[in-house]
């Protein structure tokens, strides 16, 4: 799709300003259609009045008190914030089993689950940090809520990595969780809580190998980074998204 650049040099100052953003900003489809591109989980027919959606109150309730306890980190020597986060996520994936059951079909439960654990292991990850035990609650609470899902994901992606390169799953297997596994081409799932959509329709929009960044996996496996290589791409993926959106020192988390 052709980019809408604006040439800038028959515009006056003032122009220019005012256009500025849109003359770098390039044509998508929801500002050509008018429509979110979100839409496309929820057909809209008639008066839309039941909407899918998941309720994680409970999951947030327990994640945040992990968060807001203080996770003392045992450590001989100093250490930086990258070390102790490192240590926290070696803490996290030590509790990995290598045999692993096939779940065919990911139920609500299942998911529910996934975001539990997510949840839980990056506000136990995050207070293993002591610049970010520092912050006050809100702070550490706007933290969690930006980066507890692409922490989770990663983290999985990563361990799925792991995996299959000690032949523990095979190459179009995703490690969901710490004692199971899915197959992209068996596998089938319950959407019903955020999209009315059937499994098999939303394939049209994407299919499993996109949607556990599968790409991804097979890029960690060829470049093997060791354990604070891992966290500190880890830690730039929450973090920096997390300061561009938010908050303008939680890059000396890291650097």
């Amino acid at each position: 799709m052709e980019s809408s650049v604006i040439s800038c040099s028959s515009l006056s100052p003032s122009e220019f300003s005012n256009n500025s953003i849109l003359s770098i900003t390039s044509s998508t489809v929801e500002s050509i259609l008018g429509l979110h591109h979100l839409i496309s989980f929820i057909p809209m027919s008639g008066e839309v009045t039941n909407l899918p959606f998941v309720d994680t109150s409970q999951l947030v309730d327990k994640a945040l008190t992990i968060l807001l306890t203080p996770n003392l980190v045992r450590k001989n020597k100093k250490t930086s914030n990258l070390e102790q986060l490192k240590i926290g996520l070696e803490e996290f994936q030590s509790e990995q089993k290598e045999n692993l059951s096939e779940i065919v079909y990911l139920s609500q439960n299942d998911q529910k689950r996934e975001f539990e654990t997510n949840m839980c292991a990056a506000a136990r990850w995050m207070s293993c940090s002591d610049q970010i035990r520092q912050y006050d609650d809100d702070m550490k609470i706007s933290l969690l809520q930006a980066v507890w899902f692409v922490w989770g994901r990663f983290e999985r992606i990563w361990m799925t990595a792991k995996m299959r390169s000690k032949k523990l799953c095979g190459k179009k297997q995703f490690v969901i969780s710490q004692e199971a596994l899915i197959d992209y081409d068996r596998m089938d799932s319950d959407i019903s809580c955020w999209s009315n959509h059937t499994f098999e329709e939303m394939k049209f929009f994407f299919v499993p190998r996109e949607l556990y960044y599968d790409d991804v996996i097979w890029e960690l496996m060829e470049v093997q980074p060791d354990d604070v290589e891992l966290t500190f791409i880890m830690s730039s993926l929450c973090f920096q998204l997390t300061d561009w959106w938010y908050f303008q020192h939680v890059q000396c988390v890291i650097f």
